[in-house]
């Protein structure tokens, strides 16, 4: 098996990243939430140095909307035939 390279786990975190990016616009609608707000505070934070502000950001960021992806799932097993994995 081929050694994992720097892009290649760059490369796998992009596709799960779009994975999980789908499922949270597909599965969560909320006309109040400002997303691109709070991708600027998190940026805003991180360029200023303020890690903690940032560390704190991104966790509030992605616990919500895992909430969101994970009210929107299915109780239901997925049962689709996904073939074969790389």
């Amino acid at each position: 098996m081929p050694e994992p390279t720097v892009a290649g786990h760059g490369a796998q975190a992009a596709r799960k990243a779009e994975l999980y990016l789908q499922w949270s616009v597909s599965f969560g609608q909320e006309p109040d939430r400002d997303v691109a707000a709070e991708h600027r505070a998190l940026l805003d934070a991180a360029t200023a140095r303020e890690a903690d502000t940032a560390c704190e950001l991104l966790r509030d960021h992605i616990a919500h909307t895992a909430q969101l992806v994970i009210r929107g799932a299915s109780d239901e097993p997925n049962t689709a035939d996904i073939g074969e994995r790389p």
